[in-house]
């Protein structure tokens, strides 16, 4: 029988049964809000879910891609000509493989590194279509689809002026390959729409104040598009940022210094930054910062950031695994909402993911995907690991592991923030596809983030209801294409003033949607 919350009235002073819907924390995972003032449509811990307009989905899963290597994928380089297929590559301890198809590697197409830690451009000039690979430590690789060749000022294509395997990180901007070389605050440029020749320093020192080296050179589009308001970006490890107007840095006529302004220190190094449309996303240790915002800002204003939400989760981050390795920000467009990821390396093989849902704003945590390094190619998502690429945001399980998803909701007064309630049944309002999953619900109350009551809840597996048939509450049918609505009381009996649902799925093969949750409590006044 399934069970139904009713409604009672009761005599004057007695406690009264009553019943509150609570929506789906579509607003995101939110750290920054107090406890107790903190908006329905939040949430405490959102581990594993995307936030949607409208419900929240248990994040897809990844399968094994590309396997056979010995050591930790540091780097993933994606050649990506006009036309035509991309080509994946992988970067592993001294070696670099050939990674667009899945299974297991074969021999490395470039040995004898002295570092995996790369980061790479693609550029286009009438000669053809190249990818550029820096890493500070070796001759930097040019790739034109079928060549590697590692360049220096004997090479062909050559690069003279500067010793090459000095150059840290490339950038394309105005038609010009920029180079930042490690450990310096100069950085170099080629001739335009060439891969080689002479490299023309670009010294930067009389600049910033406060000293350090430059981590990143970027653009920054102003009006949208590419075009003349394109800026070029120059970030120091100090948090010192520079912006130039121009298209020739050798002539004063065509080239001239915007400002210089102070930002926080950036966290991951040549990886610092990732494009959210025509906007400059930089990650440091007051948050990720859009350039449209914080050079019109104080750093004081960390409202600022696009990670106000979770500022107090990212500054921990940054606090504690700021000098690790794997840092990385990267705009990923996927279905059914585009995200934004800021990879956390909180331990080897225990990363973690900060996700923002692009359209709406709102950020949730991914945990189950130990990635060193991200990329996209042919439109798909995947992530490198110890001996192995990944491809994730496929399937509905990790390599036939669990997903688990938690959900811990605002807390809420229910309307009265004078009376202490009892919680007598709770409700989650899901859509489903019905495939096995483990469903475990509770509330928690007056704050407490830490313990984490739970009943398991069994839904009995639905069927199709007909197209035009009502829809019976409490009864399964179809909503959403194959999702079907599930819901059921499960009894509580929690005491407090303020109460939270917590929802925990396990699954390895189903989709899974939070609409809402109803709740039914008796309260009477203070007790």
């Amino acid at each position: 029988m399934i069970r139904q919350a009713l409604a009672r009235k009761a005599p004057l002073g007695a406690k009264v049964s009553s019943e509150r819907p609570l929506p789906a924390p579509v607003l995101g995972w939110n750290v920054r809000d107090a406890l107790a003032s903190m908006k329905p449509g939040y949430a405490n811990i959102l581990t594993n879910w995307l936030p949607l307009s409208n419900e929240c989905m248990l994040r897809r899963g990844s399968l094994d891609h590309a396997t056979g290597m010995s050591g930790a994928v540091r780097s993933l380089l994606v050649y990506s000509p006009p036309s035509g297929s991309d080509k994946m590559f992988s970067a592993v301890g001294a070696n670099i493989y050939a990674t667009s198809v899945s299974g297991p590697v074969g021999g490395a197409v470039v040995t004898a590194l002295n570092s995996a830690d790369f980061q790479h451009k693609n550029f286009t000039t009438p000669g053809g279509n190249f990818m550029y690979a820096c890493n500070g430590l070796d001759k930097p690789l040019l790739y034109d689809g079928t060549i590697w060749v590692s360049v220096n000022g004997a090479s062909t294509p050559a690069i003279t002026g500067v010793v090459t395997s000095t150059l840290e990180s490339v950038h394309v901007h105005m038609h010009r390959l920029w180079f930042v070389q490690k450990g310096t605050l100069d950085a170099w440029y080629l001739p335009l729409d060439s891969v080689g020749g002479a490299a023309a320093k670009f010294p930067l020192g009389g600049l910033f104040g406060k000293g350090g080296y430059l981590v990143k050179m970027e653009s920054w589009t102003v009006d949208g598009g590419t075009g003349s308001d394109d800026l070029a970006v120059f970030i120091t490890s100090k948090g010192q940022v520079a912006v130039y107007r121009g298209t020739d840095p050798a002539t004063a006529a065509t080239w001239a210094l915007v400002g210089v302004y102070d930002l926080a220190p950036p966290i991951g190094g040549k990886l610092c930054c990732g494009k959210l449309g025509n906007d400059l996303m930089i990650n440091t240790e007051d948050g990720l910062v859009p350039m449209s915002k914080s050079l019109l800002q104080s750093r004081s204003n960390k409202a600022l950031a696009i990670s106000d939400r979770i500022s107090g989760a990212l500054s921990a981050a940054a606090s504690t695994y700021g000098s690790s390795f794997g840092w990385q920000v990267i705009f990923v467009p996927l279905e059914p909402a585009s995200i934004l990821l800021v990879n956390v390396p909180v331990a080897p093989g225990l990363q973690e993911q900060y996700v923002m849902n692009t359209q709406t704003g709102a950020w949730a945590p991914f945990s189950g995907w130990p990635a060193n390094c991200w990329a996209v190619a042919n439109g798909e998502l995947y992530f490198g690991e110890n001996g192995k690429v990944r491809k994730a945001w496929t399937g509905r399980n990790d390599n036939g592991s669990n997903i688990v998803g938690r959900m811990l909701l605002a807390f809420d007064y229910l309307e009265d923030r004078e009376g202490k309630k009892t919680v007598r049944m709770v409700r989650p309002v899901l859509k489903w596809d019905s495939n096995p999953a483990q469903f475990k619900i509770g509330i928690n109350v007056d704050f407490d983030l830490n313990t984490l009551p739970l009943n398991e809840v069994n839904f009995a597996p639905g069927t199709a209801a007909q197209w035009d048939a009502g829809y019976q509450w409490d009864n399964g049918a179809l909503w959403g294409g194959d999702l079907e609505v599930k819901s059921q009381w499960t009894d509580s009996g929690a005491e407090g003033w303020a109460i939270a649902p917590y929802l925990e799925v396990t699954s390895r093969s189903s989709d899974v949607r939070v609409v809402a949750f109803d709740v039914s409590y008796e309260s009477g006044g203070v007790l």
